[in-house]
């Protein structure tokens, strides 16, 4: 029987980027890590992120109907940190940092590139749902990503 451990570990081998997920739930803003997060669908254009269900994130992703996911650009270890630490208020980090509004979404102030979506669809995934986003608006800027493989942060070399 495979044990948790061995397939933890194995998925650490695969490297992805490190993407943070933003919402505003009335007036609370919040945000989350996420690293499981792909394409879907190139028409109409959709995305897929995959959240634990027992993180306070996921019970306001249901509430939301907008957000926005921020690819990372390979200096914001600090952000993916913050994010991922469940101690941390999100809504006071955001106004410490900064950010902007968009579509009543915060907004980092860097990231490598930007995705607003409208959430389409929430679909049991086990421990986990898998949330798809309807993409509205994308932004680019220049750099290169945040990595995450073997438990660590990576850069491109």
């Amino acid at each position: 029987m495979l044990s948790k451990d061995d397939f933890k570990n194995c998925l650490a081998l695969f490297a992805s980027g490190v993407t943070v997920v933003t919402y505003k739930d009335k007036e609370e803003l919040g945000g989350v890590t996420v690293s499981s997060f792909s394409s879907l669908s190139l028409e109409p254009p959709l995305v897929l992120f995959c959240l634990s269900k027992n993180i306070y994130s996921h019970s306001v992703i249901q509430n939301v109907n907008h957000f926005a996911i921020h690819i990372l650009q390979e200096n914001q270890e600090n952000i993916s940190n913050t994010f991922s630490n469940s101690k941390i208020n999100k809504h006071e980090f955001l106004q410490q940092i900064g950010y902007t509004l968009l579509h009543n979404i915060p907004i980092l102030k860097e990231y490598l590139s930007l995705l607003v979506c409208e959430k389409q669809n929430i679909y049991d995934g086990g421990d986990h749902s898998i949330i798809i986003g309807h993409v509205l608006e994308t932004k680019i800027n220049s750099g290169n990503p945040l990595l995450y493989f073997n438990r660590s942060y990576r850069k491109l070399q």
